[in-house]
This record gives structure tokens, C-alpha cells and sequence, in this order.
């Protein structure tokens, strides 16, 4: 199924796969010129495209995140806070400065998160022109605390793998990856991944890894890393991407 309609280009790359390929050679044989056929595999290019998300598709992912963030918190599953505290409790190598300033963003970040949601809600009225700007500040200011937060934790990434935080996440990451990826088939854009559900088009997903899919396999590290720092850094034209872009290429 092709989704051309509205559809936005966040950015693109080339990946390519093994098709056979059936080619034509005129030959003339006993003063007759004939047509054999022979087929060969060829690799061919497939461009991937990461969809730039709509404000509904957004919300979605956000509401999926907070629902399993408070499933895993339930589940006994410690945040973040709760994980560094107790590190520090016992002695970790979080000293109290770090302690206040990890604290500090997690709030700064808790607070932007709910200013937002409440803009969402209460500012529709504005004209488009002041809407989308104040969207914009409040994205750059909640993207630029995500990565403190991401870089203050990477340092010490052992500490905070199995909180309720991370792998709520992890989950938003997966929620995207489904849901924006799509391949460019004669000029129109199909999902990379069948569903209409997240546990749909993450079953497909995994089967297809499972079952060895020359693209997938071959793309979903890249796709991973792409969408990661789309989401920490928030970047929003593909020039934004040289960064990752460089790193990957080994540039």
C-alpha cells in the first residue's frame, strides 16, 4: 500500500539489494539475428526514506511511551531518579554534584514536557505563523535537554540500562522506526513495515529480521541510528543529519 499522499521526506538514503534481473542481448546467429534472454543477479538501489512525523503521529508515540513507562514503573522497574539516587546511596561514583545536576535536568525536562502538552491544548486558536514558531522553541528547548540527560547518562550507561526511563525509550525508538520508515517504489512511498498496529508492524519487523530480509537486515542498524539522533538532537532538514551521517560513513 503507497502513502504518497502529505507525505514528507524527514531524510533519505540509499541501501541496495540483490534482485535478478532479466536482460536482453540481440545476437546474430546463421546470418538471423535473434533475442536471448539471460537473467543475472544484479545489485539495484532502493531509497529509504524516515517520514517527518505529523503532530498527531507524535502524540501517539508519547502516549505509547508514558503508558509503558508507568506499566514498567509498576512493574517494579526503577527510574532513572530513583536508580542514580540509589547508586549514590551505596557509595556509586555519582557524587553529589552530578546527583543535583541529573536531578535537575530530569525536572527542567519533566517541566517542558507539560508546558508543551499544555500549549498543545490551550494555543490552537493562534494563527499558524505564531503556533508553528512557538512549537519550534518549545521542540528545540526540550530536544536540547534530552541530550544533556542522553549524554550525561551514556557516561555511565551501566548504571541507568534497565531503568523504567530507558527502556520506555527504547520503545518510543521502536514506535518510530515502524512507523516512519518507508521505501520510494516508482515514485511512490510504501511502509517499510506491514501493520496498522505498533504490535503489527513490530511482529513484522521481527520476522522479517528472523527470516534474513537482504534490506532490512542490511538497513536497520542505520535506520536505528538515524532515528535515534533525529529524536536527541532535533533535527529537522537532512542537513542536520551530516553529523551521524559522517560518523557512519566513517568520515
Amino acid at each position: 500500500m503507497s502513502e504518497s499522499k502529505q507525505f514528507k521526506s524527514l531524510y533519505d538514503f540509499t541501501a541496495y539489494v540483490t534482485r535478478e534481473v532479466e536482460t536482453e542481448e540481440v545476437r546474430t546467429e546463421n546470418g538471423s539475428e535473434i533475442t536471448v534472454k539471460t537473467k543475472k543477479d544484479t545489485r539495484v538501489p532502493v531509497k529509504i526514506h524516515i517520514k517527518k512525523p505529523t503532530r498527531q503521529e507524535r502524540e501517539e508515540a508519547d502516549l505509547m511511551q508514558s503508558k509503558y513507562f508507568f506499566y514498567l514503573c509498576d512493574s517494579g522497574l526503577y527510574t532513572k531518579q530513583e536508580m542514580a539516587k540509589k547508586y549514590n546511596d551505596k557509595g556509586g561514583d555519582l557524587s553529589a554534584p552530578e546527583l543535583d545536576l541529573y536531578i535537575e535536568l530530569q525536572g527542567k525536562l519533566a517541566v517542558l514536557v507539560s508546558d508543551y502538552q499544555r500549549f498543545i491544548i490551550t494555543e490552537k486558536g493562534l494563527g499558524l505563523e505564531d503556533y508553528t514558531k512557538k512549537d519550534s522553541e518549545f521542540l528545540a528547548k526540550i530536544n536540547t535537554t534530552k541530550r544533556e540527560l542522553i549524554d550525561f547518562e551514556s557516561q555511565r550507561s551501566a548504571i541507568f540500562d534497565h531503568t523504567a526511563d530507558n527502556k520506555a525509550f527504547y520503545k518510543l525508538l521502536n514506535w518510530f522506526t515502524v512507523f516512519l520508515s518507508f521505501k520510494e517504489v516508482d515514485g511512490k512511498y510504501e511502509p517499510l513495515f506491514e501493520g496498522k498496529t505498533f504490535e503489527e508492524k513490530l511482529d513484522n519487523y521481527d520476522n522479517l529480521i528472523d527470516s534474513g530480509d537482504e534490506l532490512v537486515v542490511s538497513i536497520k542498524d542505520k535506520l536505528a541510528a538515524y532515528i535515534a539522533y533525529w529524536w536527541t538532537s532535533g533535527a529537522k532538514t537532512k542537513e542536520d543529519f551530516k553529523p551521524i551521517e559522517d560518523e557512519l560513513e566513517g568520515k
